[in-house]
């Protein structure tokens, strides 16, 4: 993405983040652009810390909650797509400490 192209969108990205911070009252939001790994846009909108008022920045840490899922998710499909495992592996495989692992059943 060009810079000029980037410095283009980001009126439009700033608006569509306020609305969607106010359409669904949200605390806040925090949106990045990442171009050849390296952080090219960064918006901090509502509020980080509702007692302190301040913004979301670069450095503020939110939980992730389930969101690690997707994280995770990303990473087998991009492990897969390089030919460094397949779906029908076990995790044993990769991870050996789940070799030893019991499964808990509520039979």
């Amino acid at each position: 993405m060009a810079d000029c192209v980037l410095q283009n969108l980001i009126p439009d990205i700033e608006h569509l983040a306020e609305t969607k911070v106010a359409k669904h009252r949200l605390p806040g939001m925090a949106l990045g652009i990442v171009r050849d790994q390296e952080l090219a846009w960064f918006g901090g909108f509502g509020t980080a810390d509702l007692d302190s008022g301040k913004k979301p920045a670069e450095n503020t840490i939110a939980r992730v909650a389930s969101v690690t899922k997707t994280f995770t998710t990303t990473a087998i499909m991009q492990l897969r797509d390089e030919g460094r495992l397949t779906l029908e592996d076990p995790l044993s495989q990769h991870i050996p400490e789940f070799a030893s692992a019991r499964a808990i059943r509520d039979d």
